[in-house]
C-alpha cells in the first residue's frame, strides 16, 4: 500500500512538477509594464543627473497606466507612446493617426523608454508645466498628486482625466 502512494506520488511530481516555493512567481502584465515604466524612468535619472527635482514615479505610472491602457493601447503597441504624446512631424514614420480623427497625429518612439524619458524631460522643461514643476519641486518628498494633477490642464481633453489618474496613483 505504501508503495502504491509513493509511485502515486512521484506520478503527480515528475506530471505536475515539484510544488511552488514561491520564488517561482510569474509577474501580471500589469506588474511587468509597471516595471518597465519603472526601469525607463531609472534610466533617464541615471542619464541625466543634473536636474533641479525629479518627476515623481508615481505620477509617470499613474498617467502611463491611464493612456495606454496598461500598455495595450495600439499607441503603446505600435510606437511605444505611453502617454498619449502628439507631433507636429511631417514624416509618418514619426506618427500614427487614432482611427476616426485622421488630422490627429500620436507620437511614434523608437524604443519602449522613448516616450518615458520624452515625458519626463516635457514635464520637467516645459514651459506649460513650469507650475506644476514648481509645485513638485517645493513639495519635496511628499507630493499631493490631487493638486499636482490641477497644474496638468494643457495635457487632458476630458474633464474627470484628473481625478481617473488619481484614483490609479493611490492604488499603486
Amino acid at each position: 500500500m505504501i508503495r502504491y502512494f509513493g509511485t502515486v506520488l512521484l506520478m503527480l511530481i515528475i506530471l505536475c512538477g515539484p510544488a511552488s516555493t514561491g520564488s517561482d512567481h510569474i509577474p501580471t502584465p500589469q506588474q511587468e509594464f509597471k516595471s518597465l515604466i519603472s526601469k525607463c524612468y531609472n534610466s533617464y535619472y541615471e542619464k541625466n543627473t543634473h536636474h533641479e527635482a525629479d518627476i515623481p514615479l508615481a505620477l509617470v505610472l499613474g498617467i502611463s497606466i491611464h493612456e495606454s491602457a496598461w500598455g495595450k493601447s495600439r499607441f503603446s503597441k505600435e510606437g511605444y507612446n505611453y502617454f498619449g504624446l502628439r507631433t507636429t512631424a511631417k514624416d509618418k514614420k514619426h506618427y500614427m493617426t487614432p482611427k476616426g480623427a485622421p488630422n490627429v497625429k500620436v507620437a511614434k518612439f523608437e524604443d519602449r523608454c522613448g516616450s518615458v524619458h520624452f515625458f519626463i524631460n516635457l514635464l520637467s522643461t516645459d514651459e506649460r508645466y513650469s507650475e506644476l514643476f514648481n509645485f513638485i519641486k517645493e513639495s519635496g518628498d511628499y507630493v499631493d498628486y490631487e493638486k499636482a494633477l490641477t497644474f496638468m490642464n494643457v495635457y487632458y481633453e476630458d474633464p474627470t482625466w484628473p481625478k481617473k489618474v488619481l484614483n490609479i496613483i493611490r492604488g499603486l
